[in-house]
């Protein structure tokens, strides 16, 4: 039992490690922070100051008297949710209250930590199909590729073939096809 514990426990936390990675190159460059203004869901720059980051890796929500977006102006009643994979922050719900001294109810907390939760899972699903989307778009392309060049009937089409269909997939790309001959001496590797 407990091996098989150990084992869990390692393999858990590869799949994490992996999961944060595989997080990390698919958020890489793109803008994902959005706001909702009683009107209209819109993008927006905003990065939550480290210290915060930090508190959040707990799990647990944090309340505070002051705006999320470090606005000047009023000190509305924040709460900060982390999107938690696993062990793993993926986001932050952020909400305001515009009265500073509004306390958050349990039940508040509890319904927005249950959003958030669910809101992981959905990310997680989501990144997983669109991975798999690719790998399935990435295969048929080979697999398409593969069918033109082994339906080529001499060697000079199945190299024409070949060339073609390299090109296609990898797109703007030189290519050099070279057959040796018996009597040239084989390089060496190494």
């Amino acid at each position: 039992v407990e091996r098989a514990e150990s084992a869990y426990r390692e393999v858990a936390a590869v799949y994490e490690r992996q999961a944060g990675q595989q997080w990390q190159v698919h958020t890489q460059g793109k803008s994902l922070a959005f706001e909702y203004n009683r009107f209209k869901v819109q993008p927006i720059n905003s990065q939550l100051p480290a210290n915060l980051r930090t508190k959040l890796e707990s799990g647990r929500a944090i309340a505070l008297n002051a705006p999320i977006k470090g606005e000047k102006g009023g000190n509305p009643s924040s709460l900060l949710v982390p999107i938690m994979l696993r062990s793993q922050v993926l986001g932050v719900i952020g909400l305001e209250k515009e009265d500073p001294n509004y306390q958050w109810t349990s039940e508040e907390i509890s319904a927005a930590e249950t959003i958030a939760g669910q809101t992981a899972v959905a990310l997680e699903n989501a990144r997983l199909l669109e991975e798999a989307q690719q790998r399935a778009t990435k295969e048929r392309t080979i697999s398409d590729a593969a069918t033109k060049i082994s339906g080529a009937f001499n060697i000079e089409s199945i190299l024409r073939t070949t060339a073609e269909e390299l090109e296609r997939v990898l797109g703007n790309a030189e290519l050099v096809i070279q057959f040796q001959q018996q009597n040239e001496e084989r390089p060496s590797i190494g």
